[in-house]
C-alpha cells in the first residue's frame, strides 16, 4: 500500500521547507540584530544631546521617535527586498 515515490516527494519537500524555515530564521536574527543596533543608537544620540533639551524626534512620542531614528514603518517595509521570504511550498514568493 505504500508507494515509495510518494514518500521520496515527501522527503523532499520537509528538506526544502526545512531549508526556507532555516534561512528564514537566519535573515529574521540579522534583522532584529540591525533593529537593536539601531535602537542603541538612536538611545546614545539622545543621551548625547545637551541637558535640558529634547532630542530630535522625542517629542513625536516613543514609537514614532524610534522610526524617526531609522525603523521604517510597515508600509514601506512591505516592498523591502530584504523581507522575510515567503515559503515556496505556500505559493508566496
Amino acid at each position: 500500500m505504500s508507494n515509495p515515490a510518494n514518500h521520496e516527494k515527501v522527503r523532499q519537500s520537509l528538506r526544502d521547507m526545512g531549508d526556507w524555515a532555516k534561512k528564514t530564521a537566519e535573515d529574521a536574527a540579522v534583522m532584529v540584530e540591525q533593529a537593536a543596533r539601531k535602537v542603541e543608537e538612536a538611545i546614545a544620540r539622545a543621551r548625547a544631546g545637551k541637558a535640558g533639551e529634547r532630542p530630535q524626534g522625542a517629542a513625536l512620542g516613543p514609537r514614532r521617535a524610534v522610526r524617526a531614528a531609522g525603523r521604517p514603518s510597515a508600509a514601506r517595509s512591505l516592498g523591502n527586498p530584504g523581507a522575510i521570504p515567503a515559503c515556496p511550498r505556500r505559493g508566496g514568493g
